[in-house]
């Protein structure tokens, strides 16, 4: 007998499989457009190899799909964070250095996906409504190894209550701007300042006492 959970599973393996091709098909054509909003949905698929019929199968349109690979690489991005999210108190200097280099990661695999929601979000609600709730996860997360710290008693003794915001954001902010595309020999000294930004600013400790 044929298990009646195959084909729903199969059906998600498709629909994961035709995301990666189009965000694939999407990042390579954006390398070389000045803009999203230049895009047919008729060329996204032949660059992705279906259909246009096809495409229309899976999304309602190109912000349908942006909001879905949004979603995806707001996972990601949580992710990456690991350790950091979940036991920032216990975190040394090269731990955190390993951090930001995860999420860097994954800003480069999807620095494509991330302008294209920076740019859409000016004039599509539902875009603006996800890119900010990603953001919104972001500063959560971060805020939250703020807090961490501090109950730890390594933090720096009076910390600004909106520290954590404001480093989710400079880091958002960098990660979009320049790390998408830094040159790979460029990329580790950015990182090395980044993670001294953030140690400093929250660790009571020095980095070379950590």
């Amino acid at each position: 007998m044929v298990s009646v959970t195959r084909r729903p599973r199969a059906a998600a393996r498709d629909a994961q499989a035709m995301e990666e091709r189009l965000l694939g098909a999407l990042e390579r054509l954006l390398a070389h457009e000045p803009s999203y909003t230049t895009l047919s949905v008729a060329r996204l698929a032949r660059e992705a190899g279906i259909a246009r019929a096809t495409f229309y199968l899976h999304f309602r349109d190109k912000s349908d799909l942006v909001q879905r690979l949004l979603a995806r690489v707001e996972d990601e991005m949580i992710a990456a964070g690991g350790a950091w999210f979940r036991h920032a108190e216990d975190f040394a200097y090269a731990d955190l250095r390993a951090a930001m280099q995860r999420f860097a990661g994954v800003y480069r695999a999807h620095g494509a996906i991330l302008r294209v929601a920076e740019e859409t979000a000016a004039y599509d609600p539902d875009i603006a409504a996800l890119y900010a709730r990603t953001l919104d996860r972001f500063r959560a997360e971060t805020r939250g190894a703020v807090r961490r710290i501090a109950a730890a008693g390594r933090a720096h003794a009076s910390l600004p209550p909106q520290l954590g915001d404001v480093l989710a954001w400079a880091a958002d902010h960098l990660y979009v701007r320049h790390v998408a595309n830094l040159p790979e020999a460029e990329l580790g000294p950015l990182l090395d300042a980044m993670t001294h930004l953030v140690w400093s600013a929250v660790f009571a400790a020095p980095p070379g006492d950590a």
